[in-house]
């Protein structure tokens, strides 16, 4: 996968806004995601990580979307839902028929 922000920039950004470091993070792969949400949760709680500490928080994480069929998760109320939208739906289109 290609970077989206190039290093140089990256790095131009970090100095801008006087941040202490950073970590180059991909939405896509998931690299870095984990190391990234515990430093800044140690460094919020006052906790000092060191590379070593870090190190060991050198994979990706992985996650997996399922996709389910059109049926999935139907409750009572979201078919009285449904039912009432298509009689106000309904109601329009007769009100609309009778101003013409």
């Amino acid at each position: 996968a290609q970077r989206q922000v190039p290093e140089k920039a990256h790095a131009n950004w970090i100095r801008e806004k006087e941040l202490g470091g950073g970590f180059f993070v991909s939405a896509r792969s998931g690299e870095n995601v984990l190391k990234v949400f515990v430093s800044v949760a140690a460094k919020s709680m006052g906790v000092v990580m060191t590379e070593y500490d870090l190190g060991f928080l050198d994979k990706v994480l992985a996650a997996e979307a399922v996709v389910g069929d059109d049926d999935e998760g139907r409750t009572d109320i979201a078919d009285r839902i449904e039912a009432e939208d298509r009689a106000l739906e309904e109601e329009k289109r007769k009100r609309a028929e009778g101003a013409q």
